[in-house]
């Protein structure tokens, strides 16, 4: 941060989720994919995203901007990465959540229903760290 030199910069997520007019495209191209959502990075120096559009969670090398691993979600996360240490294992654990496909940006405007009101659902995904 004293020198304010730019580490890398590069284009994160694929065009696979984006298309005309809403649809779908397909094509897996990395041009960049918005993001809904922050990022995390950990004591190790490996950055969390999980809020782009092309619906993959990633973790990327902060010093160069390598893309380490990435998993596809089941929808667009729309949320940061959250981290804790697991009590008994003492792995950090890097959790994820994401909105049943049915609720997308403009449902996020409105108060989340009652659970009773929301057959729905979504999904917690959790991810161990490796050592």
């Amino acid at each position: 941060m004293q020198t304010k030199q730019v580490l890398w910069n590069k284009p994160l997520g694929m065009a696979n989720e984006s298309g005309p007019f809403g649809m779908r495209s397909g094509l897996h191209i990395t041009l960049g994919a918005p993001l809904a959502a922050g990022t995390i990075v950990t004591k190790g120096g490996v950055i969390f995203v999980g809020g782009s559009m092309d619906k993959y969670i990633r973790a990327v090398d902060l010093l160069n901007g390598k893309e380490l691993w990435k998993d596809y979600l089941p929808g667009t996360a729309q949320t940061t990465p959250m981290s804790y240490l697991g009590p008994k294992s003492k792995k950090q654990i890097v959790v994820i959540t994401v909105p049943n496909a049915e609720r997308r940006f403009g449902y996020a405007q409105t108060p989340a229903p009652d659970e009773k009101e929301d057959p729905l659902g979504g999904h917690v995904i959790a991810y161990a760290l490796s050592e």
